[in-house]
C-alpha cells in the first residue's frame, strides 16, 4: 500500500480533511518515521511505517502532535511480556491477517499515556510506558474524546493489503 492510498483511507475513516492527514505524514516524513518519496513511483509502506501511521492518526489529537503520539505510543510496553513495545506488536499485528482478525479495537488513551488490545475473546493486552512498573488499578478504559479507537475491521484491511503487497514481491522476486 502506497502512502496516499494509506491518506485516503485514515481520512474517510476519522473523516478528515486532506490537510489535516498531510499534514502527519508530513510531520512523520521529516521525523524518519515514515518512507521519502510520493506519487506514483513512491514506495509501499513498510508494516513499522503503517503501524507508526496508525500511531500518529489515531493517538494524536491535532497534526502537530502526530509525531510526539507516534513516539510516545510506540514507547509503551505490553504488561504481561514486559519488553514487547506496542509498535512491534501492531506492525506484528499488520504483518499476519490471523493475528490482525482476533483483535476487536486498539484504544489509545491520551490523557494516561496507555494503549489497550481488546482481543475477540474479550482479553485484553495492557500497554504502559517503561517507567510503570506494575499496572495502576486507576487505568481504565478511555472516554471517546480522549482516546483514539483503531477498530479490528481496519487492522485486518491493512494486514491483508501487506500481506498481499508481500507475495507480489515475493512473486517478483521468483521470477527474476
Amino acid at each position: 500500500m502506497r502512502g496516499r492510498a494509506f491518506e485516503q483511507m485514515i481520512g474517510a475513516a476519522l473523516a478528515r480533511g486532506r490537510g489535516d492527514v498531510e499534514t502527519r505524514s508530513l510531520a512523520l516524513r521529516r521525523a524518519g518515521l515514515w518512507p521519502g518519496g510520493r506519487g506514483r513511483y513512491g514506495p509501499d509502506l513498510s508494516r513499522e511505517a503503517m503501524a507508526a501511521g496508525l500511531l500518529a492518526h489515531f493517538g494524536a489529537a491535532k497534526p502537530s502532535q502526530a509525531t510526539s503520539a507516534c513516539i510516545a505510543f510506540g514507547d509503551l510496553v505490553e504488561q504481561i511480556t514486559l519488553g514487547r513495545r506496542l509498535i512491534k506488536v501492531l506492525s506484528s499485528a499488520l504483518s499476519d491477517p490471523r493475528e490482525a482478525e482476533n483483535v476487536q479495537m486498539i484504544l489509545l488513551n491520551r490523557t494516561q499515556l496507555s494503549a489497550q488490545f481488546v482481543l475477540r475473546d474479550g482479553r485484553t493486552r495492557l500497554f504502559l510506558p517503561k517507567s510503570v512498573s506494575e499496572p495502576d488499578v486507576s487505568i481504565s478504559f478511555a472516554c471517546a474524546g480522549e482516546a483514539g479507537i483503531i477498530g479490528g475491521d481496519m487492522l485486518l484491511m491493512l494486514a491483508n493489503q501487506s500481506q498481499s503487497i508481500a507475495q507480489s514481491d515475493d512473486s517478483k522476486t521468483a521470477a527474476q
